[in-house]
């Protein structure tokens, strides 16, 4: 955020000292509303699936992959979860730990493209019992990853 918000003060103030700007998808879409964004053409972009190309964009050069850690010393292998459905299982509720959907893009991504790997139905119904397990919510993956390693009551 603080790369959008400072190229977005410079530009407001009509002194932009950057020439170039890399950031997520959210950010440069309220930067390309802002008028910031000019647009590029680029010879790859050919090689993409049109589904893959932003139209304000171009295209999206990489997804972001979310999985599930533990801690060893605190849940042995074999009660660890096997499936997304396993973490929303009463035993594991107060010891999640994930990055906060309202601060954490990817969180909302995947968050938001369950219904790819499993039915509409049945992603809103997860997302309930997930947000039922009470998560500790931290900033982003890192200190997620972090919480873990270090134990505590995270999973």
């Amino acid at each position: 955020m603080s790369v959008m918000n400072r190229s977005m003060s410079e530009y407001r103030a009509g002194n932009p000292i950057y020439d170039i700007v890399l950031n997520n998808s959210d950010p440069l879409l309220n930067m390309h509303q802002e008028g910031m964004i000019g647009k590029y053409d680029s010879t790859v972009m050919q090689k993409y699936p049109k589904d893959q190309i932003d139209p304000r964009l171009g295209p999206i050069s990489r997804f972001g992959i979310v999985g599930v850690l533990y801690n060893k010393s605190l849940v042995s292998p074999e009660d660890a979860p096997k499936a997304l459905e396993d973490l929303v299982q009463p035993k594991y509720k107060g010891m999640l730990v994930m990055a906060d959907p309202t601060l954490h893009v990817t969180t909302i991504q995947w968050l938001s493209s369950l219904h790819k790997v499993m039915s509409k139905d049945k992603a809103d119904k997860y997302i309930r019992e997930l947000a039922a397990m009470k998560p500790t919510l931290v900033e982003s993956m890192l200190p997620a990853g972090e919480r873990v390693q270090h134990g505590g009551k995270c999973l």
